[in-house]
């Protein structure tokens, strides 16, 4: 049985799937940068496309410090009832970066937050079975 998330809206998501990834685990050494950062996030939405079989994965932008990104990066996928009727649901495949502190949280609180205000209707595709 999947996760059931209220969302702001008052839309309710059910989580179908959740990883967790360390954007800067492959440096050695040194600074991040302005061209690295951005790979990373390019290379965390083809990744969550992908895995999950959608047309897109949406960013949720990033609160960076010192031109680092958080330390981590979360991919979620959510369904929810369809945004058209004649549809059989909507799907949604997000990416966002999150702090130690925010990982703390328990998993649909932390997906609520970090989702705020973003319209499903503006991430979310109709599917049919």
């Amino acid at each position: 049985m999947a996760l059931g998330i209220l969302l702001r809206s008052g839309r309710v998501v059910r989580l179908q799937w959740f990883s967790v990834d360390r954007p800067y685990s492959v440096i050695i050494e040194g600074s991040p940068t302005t061209d690295m950062n951005e790979r990373i996030v390019q290379r965390s939405l083809g990744k969550a496309s992908i895995t999950r079989h959608c047309s897109k994965a949406s960013l949720i932008t990033p609160v960076m410090e010192r031109n680092r990104l958080p330390e981590y990066c979360c991919m979620v996928e959510l369904e929810s009832l369809p945004l058209d009727a004649n549809f059989c649901g909507s799907v949604a495949v997000l990416v966002w970066f999150s702090t130690e502190e925010e990982m703390s949280l328990p998993l649909p609180e932390h997906v609520a937050r970090k989702l705020g205000h973003t319209p499903w209707e503006n991430v979310a595709e109709d599917y049919d079975l």
